[in-house]
């Protein structure tokens, strides 16, 4: 049977090496797909896709006006429609 107890804490002769208690962090600011332990010692991974998750944007460089940028699917548009 597997044992799921996680360490979040590690002494060794009276000294602390490892203390994951007191940590902060949160899935969300921790980017996807890369791991770290919870305050628990729970080995998790993040979730933050920096600020948007743009996979699902539909504008052209036709829909921006000209001059200015956006970003779609990982890419910066720079936009060609006239005012």
């Amino acid at each position: 049977m597997a044992n799921n107890t996680y360490v979040n804490k590690i002494v060794y002769g009276g000294d602390t090496l490892i203390d994951l208690t007191s940590d902060d962090v949160a899935r969300a600011n921790v980017i996807s797909g890369k791991y770290f332990h919870l305050p628990t010692g729970e080995r998790t991974t993040g979730t933050c896709t920096y600020d948007a998750d743009t996979s699902d944007a539909d504008a052209s460089t036709d829909d921006i006006l000209s001059g200015k940028t956006a970003y779609k699917n990982g890419s910066k548009l720079t936009g060609s429609m006239t005012n």
